[in-house]
Parts: structure tokens; sequence; C-alpha cells
């Protein structure tokens, strides 16, 4: 997703390929408006503005500036997907309007988006939503995906919304949707000796490892009354904040309930005392 692979990947193309879907990550500013460049897109999603690399970018309006840098190499009349959840994007509205650029807002509570995710269903290995438009309130009911977590049906929606750019059929999206699978490490569960094992070992903020921990937790009570273990490492790249955003972890990992925890490395030593405070 870097300077390096997003151009190989476009390298990689055919003739006959008639749509990429592109990772562009960024640690600094100005990388992303390289790449944007490079690969001008047509559609642009933005997911969340967390706290990954605030070392190096200062600020989470530092880091949402970075991430809008993705829209600078797009033509008028493209589209641009965001969180409605997140005020550091909606009140940037009028700002992308005025570059020419469609703008969609996507939420689970703000009720100004432009589409809302109910009627969310949940299991252990799956999760069921419907998608409602707020402007005609039109509804697409028993929208499907292979995996758990409610952080997961916002990008679900992103994804329904990218093909319907794209002139995709509900039918062709759908199919997509109920075949996903997440690569690597990132929410990896299967069992092991009689234990359920969630393995998610991508690179962490505090956005993430709460994301983790939810899941961790809905999964432990729906497996009859499952004891919740967490294993957590360090989080990297967080500069002066790494003590506060590790202890708000661990924080977060106490009120939710989690019964048992084990940290590694000397930084999520803040993740144990910020538990404390939580109550465990």
């Amino acid at each position: 997703n870097n300077e390096i692979g997003l151009p190989l990947t476009l390298m990689q193309l055919k003739e006959s390929d008639r749509i990429a879907v592109l990772e562009a990550g960024m640690s600094y500013p100005t990388e992303l408006h390289r790449l944007s460049h490079i690969c001008t897109p047509d559609t642009v999603v933005i997911t969340n503005i967390g706290t990954s690399h605030i070392e190096n970018l200062g600020s989470r309006e530092g880091i949402r500036d970075a991430k809008l840098e993705m829209l600078d190499g797009m033509k008028a009349g493209g589209t641009v997907i965001l969180n409605g959840d997140e005020p550091l994007l909606t009140e940037k509205k009028d700002e992308i309007l005025s570059r020419g650029l469609n703008v969609i807002y996507i939420a689970k509570e703000n009720q100004n988006a432009d589409y809302l995710a109910e009627n969310i269903r949940m299991t252990t290995q799956d999760c069921t939503f419907d998608m409602r438009c707020t402007k005609d309130h039109t509804v697409v009911r028993d929208l499907h995906i292979p995996v758990t977590g409610e952080h997961n049906v916002g990008n679900a929606m992103a994804a329904y919304l990218c093909g319907l750019a794209q002139n995709m059929t509900d039918a062709d999206i759908r199919r997509g949707l109920d075949a996903f699978e997440n690569t690597g490490m990132r929410q990896k569960i299967f069992d092991w000796n009689g234990v359920t094992v969630i393995e998610d070992c991508y690179n962490a903020s505090p956005e993430s490892m709460e994301a983790a921990l939810r899941v961790l937790y809905t999964l432990s009570k729906e497996k009859n009354g499952g004891r919740s273990v967490a294993v957590l490492g360090d989080m990297k790249e967080l500069g002066t904040y790494a003590p506060r955003l590790h202890k708000r972890v661990g924080r977060f990992l106490g009120e939710l309930g989690i019964e048992c925890l084990v940290t590694v490395g000397a930084e999520a030593d803040d993740i144990a005392a910020g538990a404390v405070i939580g109550g465990m």
C-alpha cells in the first residue's frame, strides 16, 4: 500500500482488467498526495480517522488532512465515501464538494448521513444488516458478510456503495460480500484444543484494538459463558501519545469486562495500568 507497492500493483494490471481496488497507506504528510496522482482514483473511501501514525502527523486533525490528500488526484465527478459518524470528516463536506466531487456519508449513528446501517444482527460467525438511504428512505435489506464485529458493517456499506459507483448490480455486490475472507492475521478466528482463538496481529492502533476487544467480549459471552483472555502487545508510532493511548485501551478493556489480560512489551505495561483503572 506504499509508494513502492501501489505502483507495482498498477504495473501488473492487464488490458482485460476493468477495476482495480487499491489500499493507499501513509506514515507522513504528502505520501498520499503522490499516491493519489499516481493512481488517479475514481472512488475514494476513508473508513475512519484514528490515531495510527500520530507520532509523525501530530494530531487526529493532521491524520485527517493527510488522508484527504487521497482526493488530490481525483478528477471532477469522482465519488468520495466517508464515515459519517466522524465529525472530523463531516465538517469537510463543503470543502470536498467545492472540488467538484460527490460525497457520500455512511453511518451507524448519525441520522444526517446519506446511508444508515440498521437492524444489525450478529453471530459469532457472520453479520447481517439493512442499509437505508436517508434521502428517499429506500432500504437495501439483509446485506450479509461472513465475519463478525460491528466495525465490519461500515466496511461492507462502503464496499456496497463502491460497487454501485461502478455500475454493479445488487446481486453481484451481494455475491462479493458473501465471498469475503479476511487476509493474513486479520481477525482470523479458529478453534485450538477447545479454545476459540482470535488471531488479530496486524499493525495495531487504539481503535483497531478496541474493535478486536469487542469481538472477543461478544464471542466469549456467546460461547456458553466462555472466559475472555486478551493477549496484547505494544502499539507503535504513537510518539508522546503512547502512554495515554495504551492506558485508554486498558481502561476500555476493564470497563468492557474482559476477564484476563496478558501484556507483552514495555509500552503494553500501560495497557495493564489502564485495565486496573477500568475495574479489572
